[in-house]
């Protein structure tokens, strides 16, 4: 048996103004919110046990996930705890190995395969790894050991998904702390030569905590270079069937989220707009867009 956490406290500092008035597991990808699509998929992997941490926006995170009738814990934080200290409130799921999961982490990554690798190594943790320029700070050796981390760069090294297979024996080596990040843990392992294992993959993976990531991972999945079977898409146009758009000039990709108001002066392209958006006149271009924000998107990023 396998439970999972998806550690879903964090602030969304990175994405202000966005994350003023929603929280980031609630970012709707094609109007599904994130947190939604990863329930989903670790339910696909047989996992019905789920651990979620909440701080920030906890009233509104708690009424959306009223929705689970069963096998949602969930645990709201008096004070942030770090991606390791949120794992102390979730003591009786470590009953069992887990399979941790960041909220803001979009993938199409085989959950079972995973499970079943960490299962045949019997490492206390597995790590998801890719290849991401800017963020590659894990090394491997050719049995996939974790054999150095550091926080520099390189390019032979690999990046750590924010996915991975936690085994129940981890806690002994947590801190004597409240407060303290899960990287640390796997610092220390690494250090005192404990197995610790890389799982690299070249699938499909993308952090959505910056603007230009959201954004640029609705334009992969619009103009259908990644197909997630959790998101159906049949038009880069995508219009919630509860708005209200008169304008004719939607170009490129377009999303516009539910109960939102478009008038026929406006004019969109390669621009999502949020729920409950009235957008009166304008036009707009690579942005987020709601009545309440505007953000500009440099293209070539990234």
């Amino acid at each position: 048996m396998m439970n999972a956490i998806i550690l879903s406290a964090g602030l969304g500092t990175r994405l202000k103004p966005i994350t003023d008035y929603i929280p980031k597991p609630l970012l709707p990808i094609i109007h599904r919110p994130i947190i939604e699509l990863t329930i989903e998929r670790l339910h696909k992997a047989y996992i019905k046990t789920i651990g979620i941490n909440l701080f920030h926006k906890a009233r509104m995170m708690k009424n959306h996930l009223k929705k689970y009738s069963e096998g949602i814990h969930i645990v709201v934080e008096k004070k942030l705890q770090g991606t390791g200290g949120a794992f102390l409130n979730f003591r009786k799921l470590f009953e069992q190995d887990v399979l941790l999961h960041n909220c803001d982490v979009l993938s199409n990554f085989d959950f079972c395969s995973i499970i079943e690798y960490h299962k045949k190594h019997n490492t206390l943790a597995t790590l998801v790894l890719t290849k991401n320029t800017g963020t590659n700070f894990f090394n491997i050796d050719r049995t996939n050991r974790i054999t150095n981390y550091v926080r520099i760069d390189k390019e032979s090294y690999y990046t750590y998904t924010g996915i991975a297979v936690l085994s129940k024996k981890i806690s002994t080596f947590f801190p004597e702390a409240d407060v303290f990040s899960i990287i640390d843990v796997y610092e220390r392992l690494i250090k005192e030569h404990q197995l610790i294992m890389g799982f690299p993959t070249t699938s499909f993976w993308r952090e959505i905590g910056r603007p230009h990531s959201y954004w640029s991972v609705h334009r992969e999945i619009l103009h259908r270079t990644v197909v997630f079977d959790e998101i159906t898409v049949g038009s880069p146009i995508v219009i919630h069937s509860s708005s209200w758009v008169k304008t004719k000039n939607l170009e490129g990709f377009v999303i516009i989220g539910k109960d939102c108001t478009i008038s026929e002066k406006v004019r969109l392209r390669n621009t999502i707009v949020f729920d409950h958006s009235t957008i009166r006149d304008g036009g707009y271009e690579n942005c987020l867009l709601s009545d309440k924000f505007c953000i500009k998107i440099n293209e070539t990023k990234g």
